[in-house]
């Protein structure tokens, strides 16, 4: 995960970008990894469709920060389909800043986002994440 936050714009516009990437998911009984596509682009395999795990982006018009060093916004992704690029999962992430930025800091947070699974019909998938990133001193 990245994050880039305009520390002069304490306001709800552009304040804050960011970005999730190099996703996997596990099955939930066995642990085992689930095969994946994360390039952005719908692929099928001779069992049929794998999962998508595009990179998901916080959708900057909607984040925001505040003095107190909360952030909050949405974040959203998108696959090509047959040429097509089309919406695939959307939520929201919310988080703290904390720490002196002359000595580094750190941002922790949270994430939740839906999709349909392309691998069943009829199947709603959520995804919930926390997460934790580290500033090292400029």
């Amino acid at each position: 995960m990245q994050i880039a936050v305009d520390f002069t714009d304490f306001n709800e516009s552009e304040g804050v970008d960011g970005m999730l990437y190099d996703r996997r998911a596990y099955d939930v009984d066995s642990g085992e990894e689930v095969d994946a596509t994360q390039g952005g682009v719908r692929r099928e395999t001779a069992d049929g469709v794998l999962l998508d795990l595009p990179t998901a982006r916080f959708t900057l018009a909607t984040g925001s920060t505040t003095a107190d060093g909360e952030i909050l916004g949405n974040i959203s992704s998108s696959v090509m389909v047959d040429g097509t690029l089309e919406d695939y999962e959307s939520g929201s992430y919310y988080g703290i800043i904390g720490g002196d930025l002359d000595t580094g800091g750190e941002v922790v947070g949270v994430l939740v986002m839906t999709s349909d699974d392309p691998r069943y019909d009829g199947v709603t998938a959520q995804e919930t994440g926390g997460f934790i990133l580290y500033r090292e001193a400029p």
